[in-house]
């Protein structure tokens, strides 16, 4: 399964992961137990750090510079970025947004 959140700056970050978690613990009755993510700053912020304590989240760093240990979400990002590509071959590019979800649900 795949959500895809847009963000106007890389501030609401924040917001919009702890929007996720609140979903999936809502709709599927689950817990998130470990976040991954590399050493983006929307990562490791104090609010999140903080976030991730307090929900019992275990947040995990990938090494950086090291694409390898990340190939499934990059590998993922890639295909969804080829199929935006195709969507909006003869189209305006500020449909952007709209070719992103249809490639995420398709």
């Amino acid at each position: 399964m795949a959500w895809v959140f847009f963000l106007k700056q890389k501030s609401d970050a924040a917001t919009a992961i702890q929007t996720f978690i609140a979903i999936t613990k809502r709709q599927f009755n689950t817990r998130i137990l470990c976040f991954k993510s590399d050493h983006g700053g929307e990562y490791t912020n104090t609010e999140m750090l903080r976030f991730f304590h307090c929900s019992g989240i275990r947040h995990e760093l990938t090494p950086p510079y090291s694409h390898e240990s990340n190939s499934i979400p990059e590998r993922y990002n890639r295909t969804i970025q080829t199929m935006m590509r195709a969507m909006l071959l003869n189209l305006d590019k500020h449909l952007w947004a709209e070719a992103c979800t249809t490639s995420v649900y398709l």
